[in-house]
């Protein structure tokens, strides 16, 4: 295998780049979006809820190629949202949508799983005392769930990172834009496949080495 050739293909280390800085940019708008809903969620159980809670579950269970032509559909060049946000299809942005996308719901129903956990006498003790939603949040909740906090975030952008058929379909797979490590492995795979799986052997450990630290390193 080429593992050490591979880091001399200027396509696959424009694909390391591409891939650390949308995977970046994506897990900070998750955990922007997902750390208050998931707080919210976990506190209230109302219907709206209920129905939001169903959404936010449905790109768990779309097939990849239904996610990226629904995204293409809403924010490509005749997209519903073209008009607002002008075609963001085969960019830099696209990459951040779909990746957003995908980590969105892994995250809220990980870390959500963790804020319910908490044991209530704490939470009303905080309350007794006075505590408002941001205390709670940010002085209860989530020092209280540092682990199921970095389970949600590590395998969400593990999730992300390994996407394809939303990003291949909505992003495109253009060396130097858009190309990802999944789709330059791909790419890879159609002209140099000991390269492919050079690639596919440095993926898999990167993937494997935070999963070791979650699960030896990180108390609760």
């Amino acid at each position: 295998m080429d593992i050490l050739n591979i880091f001399k293909n200027m396509n696959v280390l424009s694909a390391f780049k591409i891939t650390f800085f949308s995977l970046s940019i994506s897990a900070l708008l998750t955990i922007i979006l997902g750390v208050p809903f998931s707080y919210l969620s976990s506190r209230k159980n109302g219907y709206v809820n209920k129905m939001i809670n169903i959404l936010i579950s449905l790109p768990l269970l779309l097939p990849p190629s239904i996610t990226g032509l629904a995204l293409l559909l809403t924010f490509g060049n005749r997209g519903v949202l073209s008009y607002l946000t002008g075609n963001l299809a085969f960019t830099f942005g696209s990459l951040v949508i779909v990746q957003s996308f995908v980590m969105l719901p892994l995250f809220i129903h990980t870390l959500k799983n963790s804020f319910v956990e908490i044991n209530k006498n704490l939470i009303e003790a905080a309350m007794v005392e006075g505590a408002a939603e941001n205390d709670l949040l940010f002085k209860v909740y989530l020092p209280l769930s540092r682990r199921g906090f970095t389970t949600a975030l590590i395998i969400s952008i593990l999730r992300a990172a390994g996407e394809f058929g939303a990003t291949i379909i909505f992003a495109g797979n253009m060396s130097g834009k858009t190309q990802t490590l999944t789709t330059a492995i791909y790419s890879l795979s159609q002209t140099n496949l000991s390269q492919a799986i050079a690639l596919a052997v440095i993926m898999l450990s990167a993937f494997l080495l935070p999963l070791f630290l979650l699960e030896f390193k990180i108390k609760k």
